[in-house]
């Protein structure tokens, strides 16, 4: 339902009241029409092929509901369980997409476990994590972004030759009317693939045609904030930022879900990349007691997340290449570990630096040792070359679906900013330094403090915590401030066989 819809106090009964009985009554006057349709579909089609329905005007996705999930299950009493279903949700690009994807977590079908259905909220176009934390950086002053939009972002462009490289053999096999579909995985706001995006689409048009059709595929986790994917596609959220090149031949949506599910049908995207995303795990293999990373952990604590980081890494390969078509390219760039053996150096000290931050405050008696050790950050130990070549070279199921590893590659992405090289800073500049460094860690990191602080406490006093435990970073980056940021990165490339 569209904003004004949160005007109607009640959901009573299985139509809806208010607007609901209008538009979702209505609807289900066409539902024997709409599942006749669907039973013809299913006689003619192959099991195998997906079948695609689009919603349209879809506004919170509460009118649709059931009807979608009758549909569902009338695919699958013909077509059997594995019968692929693909649906789109269509609405003008101000739609309040997070209020749909609360209805959709909350009662679809989706989540009793059918991996095989997928749904895409889509906006109208005239002629879809940064996560929810992402919105706590105040600025973006320069091509790339700031704070972690440079670390992030920045890095991405690292692997854009390499991308635009598989833009362009893709171009070269395939016919000018099939679709080039493009995913990125763990898209957050959309900034940091923005003008690598454009940039791709530019490069297929001037080699297949204006006519050449794009898809592209926004993925993340359902509680990303899409309201504000669709206003930096749009155009609208940064002045003098450009909108995601969408046209009559360019399409786009957006996927809310787990990186670690499938995303999309087999056989069905051309280019998949992520970036900096595939070192969060899945799930938490164990708490760590003494800090708040892996880096943190004890020697039996840092084995079970490495064993959890290598199952993820290979789910991660695994399920990417079930949906590359055959020719299709995956492409990540993940924080790494590089032949030296060197890690991510965000601050003096590293990362331990961060765990030694909010020990001070247990120390201080502001936060309890259930909190301490509940703000733990659920990354891996950091992958070397070796460990992203793993799936390829020790067989199993990446050789099974016909992938192979095209490079693997590590190096160091060393920040630029004004004050990492003055050596003997003023007060100013050691200010702006401190400032610049907490801007590289406060959006992936603050939702690690915030959430391991107790639910009793008030927001309000959680968030004054959460932002004392960056004042404290900040003035020990301004005591401490040699130096810059050095991100180690590990770009792997993957093709599926034609």
């Amino acid at each position: 339902m569209k904003r004004y819809s949160t005007m109607v106090d009640s959901y009573d009964d299985k139509f809806g009241s208010g607007m609901y009985a209008a538009n979702g009554y209505s609807l289900y006057l066409s539902q024997s029409t709409i599942l006749r349709c669907i039973e013809e579909i299913c006689k003619r089609q192959s099991v195998h092929m997906p079948i695609t329905i689009a919603d349209f005007g879809t506004a919170d996705g509460r009118t649709s509901l059931n009807l979608l999930n009758n549909a569902i299950t009338t695919i699958q009493e013909m077509s059997g369980a594995a019968k692929p279903v693909m649906i789109y949700h269509e609405d003008q690009a101000t739609n309040d997409f997070n209020l749909l994807y609360r209805v959709i977590e909350a009662t679809l079908m989706i989540e009793l476990g059918l991996s095989n259905v997928q749904l895409y909220p889509l906006p109208i176009h005239g002629n879809y994590n940064m996560k929810r934390y992402s919105t706590m950086v105040d600025s973006y002053d320069d091509k790339f972004g700031s704070g972690m939009y440079a670390a992030n972002g920045y890095s991405l462009y690292l692997s854009q030759s390499t991308i635009l490289r598989c833009i362009e053999e893709i171009c070269k096999r395939q016919s000018v009317h099939m679709p080039i579909t493009i995913a990125d995985f763990g898209t957050a706001d959309g900034r940091t693939s923005l003008n690598l995006l454009n940039n791709a689409i530019t490069t297929i048009q001037e080699m297949s045609g204006a006519a050449k059709p794009v898809m592209i595929y926004h993925e993340d986790q359902a509680t990303n904030d899409f309201n504000l994917l669709y206003r930096v596609i749009e155009g609208t959220e940064d002045e003098g930022q450009d909108r995601l090149k969408l046209s009559s031949s360019v399409f786009q949506a957006a996927i809310g879900r787990s990186m670690y599910e499938e995303c999309l049908p087999n056989n069905s995207v051309d280019l998949a990349f992520s970036s900096i995303v595939v070192h969060n795990l899945s799930r938490r293999p164990c708490r760590i007691e003494g800090g708040t990373l892996s880096c943190d952990g004890n020697e039996k604590e840092k084995a079970l997340i490495k064993e959890q980081s290598a199952k993820d890494w290979e789910r991660f390969v695994y399920l990417r290449g079930k949906e590359l078509s055959p020719g299709g390219y995956l492409v990540v760039l993940n924080c790494g570990v590089d032949k030296t053996g060197k890690n991510l150096h965000p601050i003096s000290g590293g990362m331990p630096r961060l765990g030694k931050l909010l020990n001070t405050m247990l120390q201080d008696g502001l936060i309890t040792q259930e909190e301490f050790l509940d703000a733990n950050f659920d990354v891996d130990i950091y992958r070397t070359e070796e460990d992203h070549s793993r799936p390829f070279t020790h067989g199993g199921m990446a050789k099974q679906l016909g992938l192979e590893l095209v490079s693997v590659r590590s190096f160091i992405n060393t920040l630029q900013h004004p004050t990492f090289d003055i050596v003997d800073k003023d007060a100013a500049a050691k200010a702006e330094y401190a400032e610049r460094v907490v801007a590289g860690i406060k959006p992936w990191f603050y939702h690690v403090i915030y959430n391991g602080l107790s639910e009793k406490r008030p927001h309000e006093e959680r968030k004054q915590l959460t932002d004392l435990y960056f004042d404290r970073m900040r003035a020990f980056a301004y005591d401490n401030h040699a130096g810059g940021t050095e991100i180690p990165l590990v770009e792997t490339v993957v093709r599926k066989r034609l």
